[in-house]
């Protein structure tokens, strides 16, 4: 490791970076999507630190877009239906996403969707073909998509 490396430094500037940001935009707009039991919601009550999102063991819960914020905080994130390897399912909920990127995009930038989560269980170890397809699709929609792992491996409470 170099000499130079300071992790207060870092940190400094990550949060100057943010405070920039945060002036300049006002809130990031973040739309999650992913397999039904994958842990949008799950990942969405970590994001705010607290439960706004209702959660089910491997059961679709989420039935439409729903936006979640919290007051003073620059994030709203918006959570979709669970994808299911229905294909008419599929293209359904692709409607709806579409719409509301266009829709959003149509008013002042802080309300545009400016990045998507597209969550993937890190436990099932591959990408359906089905989320291939959506990924690729997603592309046309011009906003970037960043592939979250979830599900984890991580120490339990108790150890």
């Amino acid at each position: 490791m170099s000499d130079d490396f300071s992790l207060d430094d870092l940190l400094n500037n990550s949060y100057d970076a943010f405070k920039d940001a945060e002036n300049n935009v006002g809130q990031c707009n973040v739309l999650v999507i992913g397999k039904t039991g994958v842990g949008k919601s799950t990942l969405i009550n970590a994001v705010f630190r607290q439960r706004l999102a209702e959660t089910g063991v491997g059961r679709p819960i989420t039935q439409g877009i729903r936006q979640y914020t919290k007051p003073n905080c620059p994030i709203a994130v918006y959570d979709t239906p669970g994808l299911e390897l229905n294909a008419e399912q599929i293209k359904v909920i692709q409607l709806n996403v579409a719409k509301l990127i266009e829709d959003q995009r149509l008013l002042h930038p802080k309300e545009h969707i400016h990045v998507i989560w597209y969550c993937i269980n890190h436990g099932a170890n591959r990408i359906e073909s089905v989320e291939e397809n959506w990924l690729r699709e997603m592309e046309i929609i011009d906003v970037p998509v960043i592939l979250v792992l979830t599900q984890t491996t991580s120490k339990k409470p108790s150890e």
